[in-house]
């Protein structure tokens, strides 16, 4: 058994989701010093090897082909390259990598993946949740093959449900955008409970975490001790302030934070799912979960029902 750092634990998700949503046999775990760490196994080890000598190559290949050279035959040869590469293993470092480079190299990258069956289609997903070129996404999201009832992959929804499981804000609402263009409706009560982010923790601190004084401090002679000498006197003053006005004391403090994207994508979501947008909700989990029992789960059972129709039609 061994540990890897937190990028290796990222690869072991993406291969389990691609690769038919296998779970981990041994999921991340945070250390004290808050690194996270994977144990893994030897094969698990050895799939991470053969992605890391993947990376090398499309970065060899992109050195070579890509970038600011503008020979179209060149950048054609480097294309056909890329697109022997069809192991689940390389989709991810061909987003990572390839993504960024110009259209004609993303264009022809999505086409890649989303000719690679169930594990491409997952990788078309990640890479619209991953980017944060709305035109990649949008691209992404089109080669995404779909029917009246959502995507045709299970693998898309896996990968969605797993960047909102996540924990990281960014891949959070871009997961939920994901969702709302791909009209994955089974993720709606997820959402629902991702409208909130975490409450700050209780840090178990002592006294004012903070005050703030508003007033006026006025001086004032509060003393005066007398200098004698031989045919003289003095006096040596005391100034001391005072102080008028008022003082807040702040002894607790607790910040939630809301998701607006989130939200923005449940709100159309449950629009198109029912055809009656939910007034008046806003964040208030209690009115969206009183609606998920009494408008969702009958639209569910019905969109259930005709797709079972659909699939299994009278007399066949």
């Amino acid at each position: 058994m061994g540990r890897l750092p937190k990028k290796s634990g990222m690869v072991l998700v993406g291969l389990a989701v691609w690769m038919g949503g296998a779970a981990m046999a041994n999921p991340p775990a945070t250390t004290p010093a808050g690194t996270t760490v994977v144990t893994t196994t030897e094969a698990q080890r050895e799939q991470i090897r053969q992605r890391m000598q993947i990376e090398r190559e499309l970065k060899k290949i992109r050195f070579d082909h890509f970038g600011s050279k503008g020979d179209a035959a060149l950048r054609a040869k480097g294309i056909e390259q890329v697109k022997t590469y069809t192991t689940p293993l390389a989709f991810q470092p061909m987003i990572e990598i390839l993504l960024g480079e110009k259209s004609d190299v993303r264009d022809a990258v999505l086409d890649h993946l989303a000719a690679q069956g169930d594990a491409g289609q997952g990788a078309l997903a990640w890479a619209a949740i991953d980017t944060k070129n709305q035109a990649v996404r949008d691209a992404a999201v089109a080669r995404i093959a779909k029917d009246d009832f959502g995507p045709t992959s299970g693998s898309v929804e896996r990968v969605v449900d797993a960047a909102l499981a996540s924990g990281r804000e960014r891949l959070i609402n871009a997961g939920a955008a994901t969702a709302a263009a791909l009209n994955l409706y089974n993720l709606i009560p997820k959402l629902i409970m991702l409208q909130q982010g975490p409450s700050s923790p209780d840090t178990g601190r002592k006294g004012d975490i903070a005050w703030i004084a508003i007033g006026r401090q006025q001086a004032f002679v509060s003393d005066l001790t007398p200098v004698v000498s031989e045919s003289a006197v003095a006096f040596d003053p005391t100034v001391s302030v005072l102080s008028t006005g008022a003082l807040l004391r702040i002894h607790d403090a607790s910040v939630t934070s809301y998701r607006t994207e989130v939200n923005i994508a449940l709100v159309g979501m449950a629009t198109q799912l029912t055809d009656a947008q939910p007034k008046g909700f806003g964040f208030d989990t209690r009115q969206w979960e009183e609606w998920r029992v009494a408008k969702y789960e009958p639209a569910m059972l019905k969109r259930r029902a005709d797709a079972a129709q659909r699939s299994n039609p009278p007399g066949s």
